[in-house]
Order: C-alpha cells, then sequence, then structure tokens
C-alpha cells in the first residue's frame, strides 16, 4: 500500500457516512439465508462465495468473510467485538447489470436487514510495514532481454513457459508477468516461488497482501519494472491478511532473524531482504478500519 493509497484511504474515510439506511441501499432480488448445521458436512469448511453472473451463491460462509467482502476489506481492517465464524448458507439472485460495486452494497443492505449490522469507520493507529532498500542495494534485475528480440509464444500467440535452472516454470524474458509456484519441490519442505518478468514492486505486494497481513508503505523510491525471483516458506509472516482474524499481528511476523534460522526456505521478511534487497521493517500508522457496532448471530428469518 502505497502513501497515496493511505492519504486516499483517509480522505475518503471522512467524506464517507455510514448515515445510510438499507432501505436506501441496493438490493438482491431475493435472497436466502440460513446457518449451517452443525451436524452438517459444511459446517467446519467454511469459504469465501462463489460468483455466477446473476447468482451469489455460499454454501458455508461466516459472517467474517461476508463482511470483509461487503465493505472490500482486509482482515487486518475489520474490528468486530462478536463472535462472526459461524458459518451460513446464502444465494442471493442479483440484478442483470449490476457492477462488483453494487453487489457489495446489497451484501451490506443484506448484513444490515437479516443480522443487524450497523457499522462505522474510524481511522486507528496500526501495525505497518515500510519497505526500503536494505544497506547493501535493491537486487531487482533490470528486465531481461529476449535472445532473438522478439518474446518467445507458441503459434497461437500465448506466451511459451520455459523451465529454470531449478526445473520450474518461468515466464520468458520480454514476457510481462508473475508465475507462482507452490508445493514441497523435489520432496522438500514447502514453500512458494514467484518469478517475475518485467513487474513493478507495486504488483508484488498486491499479490503477497495476504502473506504480510498489514498495510505496506513503499519507501524505496524504486518505481521501475523488475525481472526478479522470491522464494519463501508460507504462513511463516502472516497476521491479519484479506481473511484474517482482525487488526491485531501475529507476533511471529516481525521475528525476521529467528525465523530466518529455521531450515528450509526463510520466511517471508527474511527472503524480501536476502533475495530482493529489500527490507520490511514494523511501523505504526494510520489505517483505515470498519468497527461493527451490532449484529445478531441468529438472522431473520426468510
Amino acid at each position: 500500500m502505497t502513501v497515496q493509497t493511505i492519504t486516499k484511504l483517509l480522505v475518503l474515510s471522512a467524506a464517507t457516512s455510514f448515515a445510510q439506511t438499507p432501505a436506501q441501499l441496493p438490493s438482491f432480488e431475493v435472497a436466502s439465508v440460513k446457518p449451517v448445521p452443525q451436524d452438517s458436512r459444511f459446517y467446519g469448511m467454511a469459504g469465501p462465495c462463489r460468483d455466477a453472473p446473476g447468482q451469489l451463491t455460499c454454501p458455508s460462509t461466516s459472517l467474517r468473510v461476508l463482511l470483509l467482502r461487503a465493505y472490500d476489506l482486509d482482515g487486518y481492517q475489520l474490528v468486530c467485538p462478536f463472535p462472526i465464524d459461524r458459518p451460513y448458507e446464502i444465494t442471493a439472485k442479483i440484478p442483470s447489470g449490476s457492477s462488483k460495486e453494487q453487489a457489495n452494497l446489497m451484501l451490506q443492505n443484506l448484513l444490515a436487514e437479516r443480522f443487524g449490522v450497523t457499522v462505522h469507520r474510524e481511522t486507528r493507529n496500526l501495525p505497518i510495514y515500510e519497505l526500503v532498500v536494505a544497506k547493501g542495494g535493491s537486487k531487482l534485475r533490470v528486465p531481461e532481454k529476449p535472445q532473438n528480440g522478439q518474446p518467445a509464444a507458441d503459434p497461437s500467440g500465448r506466451p511459451t513457459t520455459i523451465l529454470d535452472k531449478d526445473g520450474l516454470p518461468v515466464l520468458p524474458p520480454g514476457i510481462p508477468g508473475m508465475r507462482n509456484v507452490g508445493g514441497p519441490p523435489n520432496g522438500g519442505p514447502v514453500s512458494i516461488r514467484i518469478s517475475a518478468r518485467m513487474q513493478s514492486l507495486d504488483a508484488l505486494l498486491r499479490m503477497l497482501k495476504i502473506e504480510i497481513g498489514r498495510p505496506v508503505v513503499d519507501m524505496t523510491g524504486l518505481t521501475g519494472v523488475y525481472d526478479f525471483t522470491l522464494t519463501f516458506a508460507p504462513g511463516r509472516a502472516i497476521a491479519g491478511g484479506r481473511y484474517g482474524g482482525g487488526p491485531e499481528p501475529n507476533a511471529q511476523i516481525d521475528n525476521a532473524p529467528e525465523l530466518a534460522s529455521e531450515p528450509g526456505p526463510p520466511g517471508l521478511i527474511a527472503a524480501f531482504a536476502s533475495q530482493l534487497g529489500l527490507n520490511l521493517e514494523p511501523r505504526t500508522g494510520p489505517v483505515e478500519v470498519v468497527v461493527v457496532d451490532r449484529l445478531n448471530s441468529t438472522p431473520t428469518e426468510n
């Protein structure tokens, strides 16, 4: 998250009012909301909703996920003193031609009408990261040029996948994009490997925002596009990500030196430093959050 993005959020926070009532918000044409029974095979499998043209289907989705989606939040931006992890089954018909933003407002309406949800926005001083260039300098590479002057492609025009020295798929030189490969390569520890061609730091941070779990203010001054590779152990640096538990950080996230000494791939923070020449330095700063003031865990009847 750039300085400009945080500034924009603060301006929106000052300008946005939650005085709208459910009657003033757009609504689904029809919606069914039911708690998932505890004896259902879906009860312990809460996950995201599924989108289809004109239809929102949530076979087993928690209020947490619904709130994050309705208000377009990352996990650290949701503050709720109530239990919100019970799963619900929801199906809703979306009016034809509705945008994603309109559908989110419909979901806000549904939460207000069926669960009695009321919220307000405020700005809190919370943990963030500042992304800075390490003392040894950035290790981001100038984009490699295609050997024959043209990007490699198959007869249909799609980029040809090539293998790197480790036998993992990467994009050819000159093809912008990022490849994300996960799993235990060669039977080793689980890792995530991101290979990038002609990508900005902002694109990388967007891809990793769930792993990072808090806002990032880019202070590097590196505004170009680069080739780079990043390999790290997932889960060693997760705080409140997109579907995280709230704005409070995981204490492990700032423990990079200790994490880096563990066997296998480094944690995300250590990987940034050793492989990209960039440091994610813990700070505190203003973050816009949505605070849930009221909700009923039992929805009104259909």
